[in-house]
């Protein structure tokens, strides 16, 4: 039976990136998410003021549930990717450019006329791509009431499919495991392998600390 090992990647407030959790799941629905929250609940993450992934079933939910207060970001590179996956290749650098226009505005309203003409283009002849921002906007577009410190920390989740990729070079020969912990231990002493790819501060980190002081000062003060 195959199975997913969920990531969890955090940055506390002295900058620090660190992997929280690492989670065997047989589905992605809102009960597994919400027992991987909830778990980080109960090993002290007392608040979460973004929690950014690509656009995975259940996860709205077991936010809701788990942390409330925290502001929802959908990767701008997945729904990227997921929005060309269906375009004719000829296709794809036209739309890349008009999808550029959303998530390069300076602020909601000019993104939304940035949607208005993407939709214009594009909707008759891909519904499913254009239809999928709408769906999403308030998620995918959540980063854009920030200042670019922020903006920068959680538009995307590079970060972590960093080391997703180095993860991989060290557990691509390993199909078959007996069990969920001698998965974890696999992927635990991989990860170990490469801590200093990942475990270490975030770059320009005093600029976001204080642009995150303007905007949550009274979270960050409990």
């Amino acid at each position: 039976m195959s199975k997913a090992c969920m990531v969890t990647l955090g940055v506390d407030l002295s900058g620090q990136q660190d992997i929280l959790s690492l989670d065997i799941v047989r589905t992605e629905k809102a009960a597994e998410w919400m027992a991987i929250l909830e778990g980080l609940r109960q090993r002290g993450v007392r608040d979460v003021f973004f929690l950014c992934s690509d656009n995975l079933p259940g996860l709205d939910k077991a936010i809701e549930a788990i942390y409330p207060e925290s502001i929802r970001q959908i990767c701008i590179v997945h729904q990227i990717r997921n929005s060309l996956k269906y375009v004719s290749y000829k296709e794809r650098k036209k739309m890349a450019a008009d999808i550029k226009g959303i998530y390069r505005a300076d602020g909601q309203r000019e993104a939304k006329r940035a949607l208005e003409a993407f939709r214009e283009q594009w909707h008759g002849k891909y519904a499913r791509a254009v239809e999928s921002w709408e769906n999403n906007w308030d998620n995918l577009t959540a980063f854009l009431e920030y200042p670019h410190e922020i903006r920068k920390l959680i538009y995307t989740t590079n970060i972590i499919e960093s080391f997703n990729a180095s993860l991989r070079k060290y557990t691509r020969n390993k199909k078959v495991l007996p069990n969920d912990d001698a998965a974890i231990k696999s992927i635990y002493l991989a990860a170990m392998a490469i801590r200093r790819k990942w475990h270490k501060s975030r770059f320009n980190w005093p600029q976001i600390h204080n642009q995150l002081y303007i905007h949550f000062k009274e979270r960050m003060s409990l």
